[in-house]
């Protein structure tokens, strides 16, 4: 099984890739966040509850933004705990927020869901945005990142 077959297999939300033969998966896990350009990270470990959604880390000097939420998953957290953790989590879709909590929790980020997107499981978020409009993460951050919400 070729690196990019074991990769799909730890990204998968239902275990529904699999091999024949037995394979050793501990390099597939130990590559993810997988580095797609710049400060963009793939996290793959997707999660069944987010139906299979793709999140990603964005590494930055001002804090790291993780959009979307993975499976919470040890060897994951650990390697985005080596590159420096999380700041900011931003929730693009209601669907898309499986263990939201366990990251607020473990990493003390802010997430941020638009207000349409908003459900019992997700009232709780520090941060609830409206309208349509880029939203800067904070004063610093005004001309450099701004966020807009793909909520349908």
């Amino acid at each position: 099984m070729a690196h990019r077959a074991r990769l799909a297999t730890i990204a998968c939300p239902v275990g529904a890739i699999g091999s024949i033969t037995r394979q050793s998966m501990r390099l597939a896990r130990a590559s993810f966040p997988e580095h797609i350009d710049g400060g963009v990270y793939y996290c793959g470990y997707a999660c069944r509850e987010s139906h299979g959604a793709r999140s990603y880390l964005i590494v930055r000097a001002g804090g790291n933004i993780l959009v979307d939420s993975p499976r919470y998953a040890q060897t994951l957290l650990k390697r985005i705990k080596a590159l420096g953790g999380v700041r900011w989590m931003f929730l693009t879709h209601r669907d898309d927020v499986a263990e939201h909590r366990k990251f607020r929790d473990l990493f003390g980020c802010e997430r941020i869901l638009h207000r349409d997107d908003v459900t019992a499981g997700t009232a709780d978020v520090e941060r609830i945005i409206e309208g349509d409009a880029p939203v800067a993460l904070n004063d610093q951050d005004r001309k450099s990142t701004r966020l807009n919400s793909s909520h349908t």
